[in-house]
C-alpha cells in the first residue's frame, strides 16, 4: 500500500472487474473503447496480453482482474479497453464495465489493505481503498501497474510493429477466449481494424470518441474527454462585474485563478434561480477556464459516425458537434474549444 498524499484533491474513473468495484485517478486516462482484436507477442511479459494498433500507435494491454491477482485473463465482447499513461508510457488495461466518473470531493481515502475485499488481492497494485457514499472501492496504483516496464517498451518499437502481420490472430482467442465464436471474432477485428485507421477528434468524422456527459438546465452536453483536466465543486465564486454575461465568475484552483463560463444563455437554455455548484474545468489555448453544470452523469463512448448534425449546428456558430442519441436520451456534443475561440478571444483583443 502507497502513500495516499498524491491521492487528494484528484477526480476518478469507478470502473468494475471481475465482480470488483475500482477507482482509477481521471487525470491518467486518455482514452476508452470497446474490447477490439489483441495481437499476442510470444516474447512480451506475462502481465501483457497483446497489443494494439491504435491510430499507428502501439498500446501494450493488459487485464486489470489479472493484474490484481484475481482471476486467469478471459475476455468477452462487452469487455472495455482504458487507455492510461503509467510511468512514462501509454497501456491499455481490459475492465469490465466503466461506470461513472466520481468527483474527489465525494470520496473518502482509507488505507485498510483487506477491508471486505478477498485476502488473494495483490495488494501491490492497490494504493488503498476509497469510501464513496455506501461503497468500499478499490483505489488502484498506476504507478506500480507495469511490473517490467523496459521490456513493456520495447513492444511499441518499430521493429516489433514490422512483425505484427506475422504473428496469428486466433492465439489471442486461443489463450483468452477459447468460446468465442466466428461472429464475435469478426465483431472484435472489426473493432481492431477501426482503431488502427481512426483519426484523433480533430477530424470529427472518424473512430471512437470518448466523452463526459453533464446535466445543464435539464438537458444533457458531453465534452471529449481528452480536454478535460478535472471536476470541481464551486464554493467561493469571486464575482467578475465587467465581465462579458457569460462569464459567471472566478475561482482560485491550486494557486491559479479560473474564469467560470456560464453557457446558459449561449445554449439558449433557461436560468434556474439556484447557482450553479460543480464545473468541468478545460485547457483552452494553454489557458485553464472551467463550464458550470448541474452534474455530472458520466462516460461514453461512441462512433464518430453516430453524431447527428442538425440545425442547432448554425445556431449555435460551430461550438455544437451534433447530437449522440443513446438510449433514448440525447446528448449534444460541445466543441469547447471554438465556442471559447469565438467568445473570449475577441474580447481580448478589444
Amino acid at each position: 500500500m502507497r502513500n495516499l498524499f498524491n491521492y487528494h484533491a484528484m477526480d476518478y474513473l469507478q470502473l468494475t472487474t471481475a465482480g470488483l468495484k475500482c477507482l482509477l485517478p481521471l487525470s491518467t486516462v486518455e482514452e476508452i473503447f470497446s474490447l477490439p482484436e489483441l495481437t499476442v507477442i510470444p516474447e512480451a511479459p506475462n502481465d501483457i496480453l497483446g497489443v494494439l494498433n491504435l491510430r499507428g500507435d502501439l498500446i501494450p494491454i493488459m487485464h486489470l482482474s489479472c493484474r490484481l491477482g484475481i482471476t486467469p485473463p478471459q475476455c468477452r465482447e462487452t469487455d472495455v479497453v482504458i487507455v492510461l499513461r503509467a510511468t512514462g508510457l501509454r497501456v491499455g488495461v481490459v475492465v469490465h464495465q466503466v461506470e461513472d466518473v466520481i468527483l474527489g470531493s465525494t470520496v473518502e481515502l482509507r488505507q485498510e489493505p483487506d477491508y471486505g475485499h478477498p485476502g488473494l488481492l495483490n495488494t501491490a497494485f492497490v494504493a488503498g481503498l476509497a469510501q464513496v457514499a455506501e461503497e468500499v472501492l478499490i483505489l488502484i496504483n498506476v504507478d506500480t501497474l507495469i511490473r517490467a516496464p523496459v521490456e513493456v517498451a520495447r513492444l511499441t518499437s518499430e521493429g516489433i510493429s514490422a512483425e505484427l502481420e506475422h504473428y496469428p490472430s486466433y492465439d489471442f482467442y486461443d489463450r483468452y477466449w477459447p468460446t468465442a465464436t466466428l461472429v464475435q471474432r469478426a465483431l472484435l477485428r472489426q473493432r481492431q481494424q477501426a482503431l488502427c485507421h481512426q483519426v484523433a477528434f480533430q477530424e470529427p468524422l472518424g473512430g471512437t470518441l470518448t466523452a463526459v456527459v453533464f446535466a445543464l438546465e435539464g438537458e444533457q452536453f458531453a465534452i471529449p474527454l481528452g480536454e478535460i483536466q478535472q471536476f470541481i465543486e464551486v464554493n467561493h465564486l469571486v464575482p467578475a462585474p465587467k465581465a462579458p454575461s457569460f462569464i459567471a465568475g472566478h475561482v482560485s484552483l491550486q494557486n491559479e485563478v479560473i474564469s467560470l463560463l456560464d453557457l446558459r444563455e449561449l445554449l439558449r437554455l433557461p436560468q434556474s434561480p439556484a447557482p450553479l455548484k460543480k464545473a468541468v474545468v478545460l485547457k483552452v489555448n494553454s489557458m485553464l477556464l472551467g463550464v458550470l453544470v448541474n452534474d455530472v452523469q458520466g462516460i461514453i463512448s461512441y462512433l464518430s459516425q453516430e453524431v447527428k448534425l442538425s440545425s442547432f449546428l448554425a445556431v449555435h456558430d460551430s461550438g455544437y458537434v451534433g447530437s449522440i442519441i443513446e438510449e433514448g436520451r440525447v446528448i449534444k456534443l460541445l466543441n469547447i474549444n471554438q465556442l471559447v475561440n469565438k467568445l473570449i478571444v475577441p474580447t481580448k483583443v478589444a
